[in-house]
Formats: structure tokens, sequence, C-alpha cells
């Protein structure tokens, strides 16, 4: 359904968009996923006609549009911030976006009825944007949209500036906006959480360029490189020194593990999220493959979990989730354990997989 091919953006010296593809199928989720900066709302723009690429080609339905003027795109887009007419009601906003593309005034009345009512604001109907509230009048951008049955739904940070509760109930409406209607939607955020729970795919950018692309559980569970590993989730990250070429062994804190591949260099970084890690104060690091005596620096209450912050010792500096409100203080021993399978390794910033551990030889501690 949207196909975009080698999209370059330049402005004088700065390239911000480097020779991006990208494709969406009919009726699939796709968020575009990254850092502020990165060039998502650029490659969004471009997609729909506000922005004119350097380079590249977008093409919508088989359909290359990237010469096209926005309106002769069948897009609909979704700003970060309010784009509501001040001056019409919610009504006369969504049958605005409507009225060029059908004047049949019956026909665009039930229409504007039933989009209206699919996000539950049919009763507010009437009302102008400075009667709504926040989520409300996000519903309203988000149908207005929709108005004209586009090829493409286009949203760019659709969320922003709204508190987490109205966040979450709006990120819900859209998945269920999403099931009913079917429409090819690209969905920009730099929210990790946001991008998880709604994509059927993930596209991650740095520095305009794709770095990662894949379902949300491939990428959260195997990352291709640092960048995406460290992108989609707190982690903690443990510098590891190679002792052994044949087979490639990583050495840390009396452990060793034995890497997959031939990396490069002899500084391999371990990336290890807090989820993976267990404790002895809840009796979950012993059956694990490395066991480590730490000290507690640091805890924190964070509603049915607390965030436990340990050193090892080698300095490091591991998080991890522990349930209730833990009787930990700073200075208290904690041993801490976890599987290698749970590591992700990286030499150079490229992935090389971990498939087991063992005890080191040797260990000097620091």
């Amino acid at each position: 359904m949207l196909s975009v091919t080698g999209l370059t953006k330049r402005y004088g010296d700065e390239t911000v968009l480097a020779a991006l593809s990208l494709s969406v199928d009919g009726g699939e989720f796709v968020t575009l996923l990254g850092p502020s900066g990165c060039g998502k709302t650029t490659t969004l723009l471009a997609i729909a006609g506000h922005v004119t690429p350097t380079a590249g080609t977008v093409s919508i339905g088989g359909r290359d549009v990237t010469d096209s003027p926005p309106e002769a795109r069948s897009c609909g887009l979704v700003f970060q911030q309010d784009a509501l007419f001040p001056h019409m009601t919610a009504r006369e906003n969504v049958a605005y976006a409507l009225a060029p593309h059908d004047p049949d005034e019956q026909r665009q009345e039930r229409r504007v009825d039933d989009l209206l009512s699919l996000v539950g604001m049919a009763d507010h109907a009437g009302k102008h944007p400075e009667q709504l509230s926040g989520g409300q009048r996000r519903r309203v951008e988000l149908v207005r949209a929709l108005a004209t049955d586009p090829d493409v739904l286009l949203l760019d940070e659709p969320l922003t500036g709204l508190d987490r509760a109205l966040r979450e109930d709006l990120r819900a409406e859209i998945a269920r906006v999403h099931d009913r209607t079917g429409v090819t939607t690209l969905y920009v955020t730099h929210d990790q959480t946001e991008a998880l729970s709604l994509s059927d795919r993930l596209v991650i950018l740095d520095d305009g360029r794709v770095v990662g692309e894949g379902t949300p559980r491939s990428l959260y569970e195997r990352p291709p490189n640092r960048f995406v590993a460290s992108f989609l989730g707190p982690s903690a990250e443990l510098t590891a020194t190679l002792v052994s070429d044949d087979p490639p062994i990583a050495a840390w804190c009396g452990h060793e593990f034995v890497l997959e591949g031939s990396p490069p260099g002899d500084q391999i970084t371990l990336l290890l999220r807090p989820d993976d890690v267990g404790n002895s104060f809840e009796g979950t690091a012993t059956a694990r493959d490395v066991r480590v005596e730490a000290t507690v620096q640091d805890a924190s209450h964070r509603g049915p979990h607390s965030s436990v912050t340990v050193e090892a010792p080698d300095g490091t500096h591991l998080s991890l989730a522990v349930e209730g409100f833990p009787d930990l203080h700073r200075g208290d021993d904690l041993a801490v354990g976890f599987d290698a399978a749970d590591l992700f390794a990286f030499a150079g910033g490229e992935r090389c997989a971990v498939s087991r551990s063992r005890e080191a030889e040797y260990y000097d501690e620091p």
C-alpha cells in the first residue's frame, strides 16, 4: 500500500534523511520509532506531501505520488499539536474535511455521525474545540483524518502533551479504531511503550537511517544492534573482555560467556534488562547461570514494584524489579543472578549471540 524508496532530505549541508526506505502493507499498523531529531516527522511529512524530498520516491496504492500535491495523495494526517478550527464545532471540523470529496449533504451528515460515534463523540458534536478536553479534541482530529476514507492514515506523535492516564486511554482508542476500520497506518512516536503495544511492525530510525525493522517481539527479544537494544527498553551495560578467540569467550565478574561468531576487537558489551535479573531477597538468584554478590545503591517504590539499583564487584550498576516494598537500603548486600540466554552481546555495535556461560578459571576482583 505504502512504499518509500531511497528517501533523502537535505537542508544545506545537513542531511536529515539518508536514503531511507520502508513499506507498509495494506491494513498494517507500522510505527516509526526513534529519538527526537532522527527524521521521523520529516519522513511522515514527505509522505503526506508537505516536505519535498531531495531524492527518492513515495508510492501509495502502487501510484507514484512523489510530485503530487497533498490533496492528491489520499492521506489522512493527524499532527502533533491541536489543529482543529477554533470557530467550528466538532461536527463542522469533520464535515469540512469531507465536503470537497462528497457534495451530497445527507451522505456527509451520515458519515460525520458515524465517525463521531466511532470514538464516542456523538454527544459532543455541537461543541467548539475550547469546550472539549485534550482527549476529546484528539478524537475529533483522528476521525477528521479518516473522513475521506484515505488509503493511508499518518499519525505524528498524536499523544504528545497528554497526561499518562489519557495517553493510555487514547492509545487503546487508536488501536480499536484501527481494528474497526482496517486503515493502513503509519504512526510516529519516540515512546517505546506506545510503539510496542500498538504496532504490527516497528521501523526504528537513528540519524535519518533505518537501524532496525521487525515485529515488536522480534526486535525486543533479538535486537540486531546495540542501539536498538538500548532504545527499546532500559538495560544495564556490562563491559566484558574477550579472553579467547577460539572459541570466542568474554569474561565478566568471574564468569565467562561463550559467544557465537567472530566478534571484532577485544571489548564486548553485554546488555541485561531489569526484568531478567533475579535477586536473593526474593530467592530468585540461585537457579541462574550467573550469580554475583552486589551492594544495594538505591531502592525506589514504583506502584506494585520497586526499582532497585545494585553495584556489582566491577562497579557496574544493575537495575532490577522487585515486587512490593522490599526492606532494602543503601549498603545492603544483595546477590543477583541471571541467565546467559537473557544477555545481548555486542561487539562494535553489532550483535553476537551468547551460547552459554561458565565459571572463569581465574578472576581478580577490582
